[in-house]
């Protein structure tokens, strides 16, 4: 168990964060598709790094090798007829998606108006 976030004075660990998500009735083998908001959490008490990382590793415990995260890294490329290339062209939706775009070991889609990469 490792504390990784502060919010209204209270800590909280990975653990935590794993017992929310099966209370919200996450289970192994379920499809997630996750947008985030990471300035509400509260405060990070993990290099930001290892913070994202936190994140990931508590919801790949609870989908188990069964399940599916999928995450939004939309580029908005096309918006400034720039050339979308999908290992290159950075997300502009969250610290966290880019974290999980760039982290490896999923599979990233073709289009770049609905770029979603999905492990």
């Amino acid at each position: 168990m490792k504390y990784f976030l502060e919010h209204n004075g209270k800590k909280y660990s990975d653990k935590d964060l794993i017992d929310a998500f099966y209370q919200l009735g996450i289970k192994r083998g379920d499809i997630l598709c996750v947008h985030t908001e990471l300035m509400k959490f509260g405060k990070a008490l993990l290099t930001k790094n290892d913070f994202l990382k936190t994140l990931l590793e508590c919801f790949f415990k609870v989908l188990g090798k069964e399940g599916t995260l999928l995450m939004p890294t939309f580029t908005y490329s096309f918006c400034k007829n720039e050339v979308y290339d999908k290992v290159h062209s950075k997300g502009k939706v969250g610290v966290l998606n880019e974290f999980f775009r760039t982290s490896g070991g999923g599979r990233l889609g073709e289009l770049a108006t609905l770029f979603f990469p999905l492990l």
